[in-house]
């Protein structure tokens, strides 16, 4: 007879416990993820249940403006500043330039697909769901902010 194997519960904790270590910042990030998540969850839920609240964040996602956000401590030496570990573009002009073209031309594409959709009769939160999986396939880069 082959031995029982533990519990998952015990297999976890020996993992935790033994394999894994996270920091506390870490363990920030992964509670935010979470709630991040259950907060699109009920998003999805509330639009699929109201067409026209669907349809005015339909169009306040597709239509909004960004703009790149250059943290402080970077921008008092743009020509040797660079994002997260220098794995982005060094922030200089030329540089932020182009990643508010790159926002710019984001946008576009949201309008675009927005328009066609809403042109075809999708209904609003299909084109909701269908922005939502456009802005999730955008590189990551310059961090961004919502112009108002």
């Amino acid at each position: 007879m082959p031995p029982a194997k533990p519990a998952a519960e015990q297999v976890e904790a020996t993992l935790a416990a033994d394999d894994v270590s996270i920091s506390a910042e870490a363990v920030r990030q992964l509670q935010r993820a979470a709630e991040l998540e259950q907060q699109q969850a009920a998003t999805l839920k509330a639009l699929g249940e109201d067409a026209e609240l669907a349809a005015r964040l339909a169009h306040e996602m597709a239509y909004r403006r960004e703009v790149v956000v250059v943290p402080a401590k970077a921008y008092g030496d743009l020509a040797a500043s660079r994002f997260a570990g220098g794995s982005s573009p060094a922030i200089n002009a030329a540089g932020i330039a182009r990643a508010q073209s790159e926002l710019e031309q984001s946008r576009l594409a949201r309008i675009a697909l927005y328009e066609f959709e809403k042109a075809k009769g999708t209904p609003p939160a299909e084109i909701y769901n269908r922005l939502l999986a456009l802005e999730a396939a955008r590189p990551a880069g310059y961090s961004i902010a919502l112009a108002t």
